[in-house]
């Protein structure tokens, strides 16, 4: 697993763009459009982090959260939903799923960061 890297699965690109602006200095970012691609990524190089849209067309965000979470390889993996859905019970969807954390959009930046840091915590440059 590599832990500084993090999987951003998000239909739309401007959210795409967004998280890469945010976190791209800071960690590995791998980003996919749907959850069937974000599938095949993780098993390319499992991340510290999986960032996921809930609304995607095919295969949403909960359900690629329940795959994650089923299998062994992948269960340990923190996930974080980004999503517009606001109700409570569609939060409790998400955690029933398997999701570790839960941000609405739009996010603060700040707020973004401070949860993915919670997860996944900078890597510290090593000094020659």
């Amino acid at each position: 697993m590599n832990s500084s890297k993090i999987l951003c699965i998000d239909d739309n690109d401007r959210n795409l763009r967004i998280l890469r602006e945010l976190l791209e200095s800071d960690y590995a970012l791998e980003c996919a459009q749907d959850g069937e691609s974000g599938l095949d990524l993780l098993h390319e190089e499992l991340p510290g982090l999986i960032l996921l849209d809930v609304m995607m067309p095919g295969i949403d965000g909960y359900e690629v959260c329940r795959q994650v979470k089923k299998d062994p390889a992948t269960a340990k993996i923190p996930i974080v939903l980004l999503t517009a859905k606001a109700k409570e019970d569609e939060k409790q969807i998400g955690f029933e799923a398997g999701a570790d954390g839960y941000l609405m959009k739009p996010f603060d930046p700040d707020a973004l960061i401070d949860l993915v840091e919670s997860f996944v915590p900078v890597p510290v440059p090593i000094a020659d």
